[in-house]
Order: C-alpha cells, then sequence, then structure tokens
C-alpha cells in the first residue's frame, strides 16, 4: 500500500530524497524521514548499481525501474554501502 501510495505521485517521490548519477551507479542522499526511500531500507550514500540484474547509471533507467515497480512482484536491488557490496530484496503483495 505504502508503495502503491508512493508510486501514484513520482513528484513527491523526487522531492523524498536527491538521487544523481555517477560511474558507479545512482547515489542516494538526503532522504527525508518517513520518505519511501527510508522506508524500503536505503541509507544516505548507497550507491545502486543494479535493480533486477540491470544496471542504473542514468536518470532515464532510474525512471524505467520507477515504471517496472508499478507491476513488479519482486524487486532486488544491489548497491554498494559504505564502499561494500550490498543487495536488498523485496516482495511486494
Amino acid at each position: 500500500k505504502k508503495i502503491d501510495q508512493s508510486l501514484a505521485n513520482i513528484n513527491k517521490v523526487i522531492e523524498q530524497a536527491l538521487i544523481r548519477p555517477s560511474a558507479n551507479g545512482m547515489v542516494i542522499s538526503r532522504i527525508k524521514r518517513g520518505s519511501i526511500f527510508q522506508y524500503l531500507g536505503l541509507r544516505n550514500g548507497d550507491i545502486i548499481d543494479r535493480v533486477n540484474g540491470r544496471r542504473i547509471r542514468s536518470v532515464d533507467d532510474a525512471l524505467a525501474f520507477y515504471d517496472s515497480m508499478k507491476s513488479a512482484d519482486r524487486v532486488s536491488l544491489a548497491l554498494k554501502r559504505r564502499g561494500r557490496p550490498y543487495r536488498i530484496n523485496y516482495r511486494i503483495r
């Protein structure tokens, strides 16, 4: 339910954190308290490398991921947290 509410308004999602491309993926920072990013377990400084095995390197890649979440039942994030590989798996009900 929380994800559905968040996905309904991309403008609200964009205001909840700063996401910028880097050579290694998408860096997330300035995560607001109570945001969907915090709810999903992401932390400031995380670098998202892959979503469901697909590389994330640009804003277009991130928007494609956003669109895919609308119909997904599972999502897997591969990221770097404090320089170490980290994986978060979600089951969407």
